[in-house]
């Protein structure tokens, strides 16, 4: 896909040498997972993901558009649509890792209600790596 191997090579380009932690289409279907895709002139031009994982919680995960196509509000469209999707599945949160050299994607996050976090799983001591997470309603502590 386009979109996938330019996000490959722009995060090649920011980290060098360093992991990428794409998903695979295959298991990323069957375990629920979402992919959407945003369009402009019939073009895919930005990208973004949901993934449940245990305990309820959504990662979000592949967010891109395409440079000739950021700051037109793309990238928001896309997380408020993932967002609505993780509510739509019931999830009370929705969590992401990004890295130290996207501030553009900080701000986004930043500026869409997410706070940072310490990182977690295969995110857990990366040097690069910064986590989010972003609460999507109340959790119910005493029932």
């Amino acid at each position: 896909m386009l979109l996938m191997r330019a996000l490959d090579a722009d995060l090649q380009s920011r980290y060098p040498g360093a992991a990428i932690h794409s998903i695979d289409p295959e298991t990323f279907a069957t375990s629920g997972g979402i992919f959407l895709v945003a369009y402009a002139d019939n073009q895919p031009v930005a990208c973004g993901a949901l993934r449940p994982v245990p305990g309820g919680t959504c990662e979000v995960k592949r967010m891109f558009v395409l440079a000739t196509h950021r700051r037109r509000g793309h990238a928001r469209a896309v997380l408020a649509a993932l967002e609505d999707r993780a509510r739509q599945m019931d999830a009370p949160l929705l969590a992401l890792e990004t890295g130290d050299a996207q501030p553009e994607a900080i701000r986004l996050y930043e500026s869409a209600g997410y706070r940072s976090i310490p990182c977690w799983g295969p995110y857990a001591g990366s040097a690069h790596s910064r986590c989010f997470e972003k609460q999507l309603r109340s959790i119910d502590r005493i029932r």
